[in-house]
């Protein structure tokens, strides 16, 4: 197996963030379900993501530049830990005064601002344990593992929830940070992974914008940045699917539940064959035609969709495919930015990617519930409701057709411009002591 000729410091960093990622899934669908039984609104679900979304985008440039200048290893263990703490904030305010969806708003925007330290720090560590032919593979495994935790944490959700409510869901949340942050501290890392190059270093300010300067020398990052920022617009739509499952099935959540595991499996599915595979030679090859199978095996399904098993199906095919175009897009900047320079450079190119994502969540809610949903009331607009149906959900289901007649139009442009279709031969590699210069990094492209 492949799998097994990664180091064992790489395979147990993976174990830890593993248990805390299901920890985390299981605790997210109680929270799901318990805020959709308090609320009964899209809306209520899509401001929960968007709060962790938005102050991951505003805390990532500061985040970034501390962590090139930190022990990677302790950036991410006093990010896990502090996530813990907010949960076990909340479990106070349960017992105390009694939750309310505010309060989980609150928590998500602290929430946020860790996941802003643990991101960069996580892929640093990774970049510098692994030889440069490895990295689509470990990208494979870390998408494994939300595509495990998806599979998993419905069920134990589902199981749990009725057993020992959302304040139990969420005390066994802690304990999985703690096992992460456990496993971290065990494991031995080299030196070059635990902070960047020494010497006099540059004003935080200006290394909190020498990654936006070193991405924006190269039209090839650049027009591979928007073309992941437009599909992650068009991405956090998915967000509707709970809404749209419940809302078609009367909340019915044995469905909701079966629905995100057939997306986990094929997550899983999808997480083993790159792990495996490594993706195509040309890896913007595996980006674009990911994005492209997913706008019609996935989005467009899902819209057209009005049985379970419809779900189900699309639900597979579009998480089958986002390993294979996360660990394409982790290997081409992997490796072109040197391993000193990846806090500041993946915590820029993470507020452009997520910029858009706070405006797709502000849209989709209002839109579901606002626009589509009574417009495609019984007796609605003719078009649309032939090819997605009327009543509870068929607004949602037309806004997953757009979103993926929108994906295909994205890969056609993407693949009209060159300096995007060619970024692999136009940006040079980066060795492992390469300063990233803006100068360097744009190569044949600045």
């Amino acid at each position: 197996m492949v799998v097994l000729r990664l180091p064992t410091s790489f395979l147990a960093i993976w174990l830890g963030q593993l248990v805390s990622t299901l920890g985390t899934g299981v605790g997210s669908f109680a929270i799901t379900v318990w805020l959709w039984s308090k609320t009964q609104h899209a809306v209520s679900i899509t401001t929960l993501e968007m709060c962790s979304f938005g102050v991951v985008v505003l805390v990532s440039p500061l985040a970034g530049a501390l962590v090139d200048r930190l022990d990677r290893r302790w950036a991410m263990a006093v990010a896990d830990l502090g996530v813990g703490a907010v949960i076990l904030g909340v479990l106070y305010v349960d017992r105390s005064v009694g939750l309310e969806p505010w309060h989980l708003y609150v928590a998500k925007l602290l929430t946020g601002a860790f996941v802003a330290f643990q991101t960069p720090a996580y892929l640093g560590v990774v970049t510098v344990l692994l030889p440069k032919e490895a990295y689509a593979r470990a990208s494979g495994l870390m998408s494994l593992s939300f595509s495990l935790s998806g599979l998993l944490a419905p069920v134990i959700a589902a199981t749990l929830y009725s057993a020992i409510g959302l304040h139990g869901i969420l005390a066994l949340d802690v304990a999985s940070f703690a096992f992460a942050v456990a496993l971290l501290l065990f494991v031995r890392i080299p030196g070059r992974a635990l902070a960047a190059v020494g010497g006099a270093r540059p004003r935080l300010l200006d290394e909190a914008t020498y990654g936006f300067r070193t991405i924006f020398a190269s039209k090839s990052l650049i027009g591979l940045l928007f073309v992941l920022a437009g599909n992650n617009f068009l991405g956090m739509f998915g967000i509707l699917l709970p809404a749209l499952v419940l809302a078609r099935t009367g909340g019915q959540e044995p469905v909701l539940a079966s629905v995100m595991v057939a997306g986990a499996m094929g997550g899983i599915a999808g997480g083993i064959v790159t792990g495996i595979w490594g993706g195509p030679r040309r890896r913007i090859h595996g980006i674009l035609w990911a994005i492209l199978l997913n706008g019609v095996f996935g989005q467009l399904l899902l819209g057209l969709g009005q049985t379970p098993m419809i779900w189900r199906v699309a639900s597979f095919l579009s998480s089958f495919l986002f390993p294979i175009l996360h660990g394409c897009n982790q290997a081409i900047w992997q490796s072109k930015i040197p391993a000193d320079a990846q806090g500041r450079i993946f915590a820029a190119r993470r507020i452009v990617v997520d910029a858009m994502v706070p405006v797709a969540m502000l849209i989709a809610g209002p839109l579901a519930d606002y626009v589509l949903e009574p417009a495609l009331a019984p007796g609605g607009v003719p078009i649309l409701s032939r090819l997605v149906g009327t009543g509870p959900g068929s607004g949602m289901s037309a806004i997953f057709l757009f979103v993926g007649l929108a994906a295909i139009a994205l890969v056609v442009f993407a693949y009209r411009i060159p300096s995007i279709r060619n970024i692999e031969t136009l940006v040079p590699d980066a060795s492992d002591t390469a300063c990233a210069r803006p100068a360097v990094l744009a190569g044949n492209d600045a």
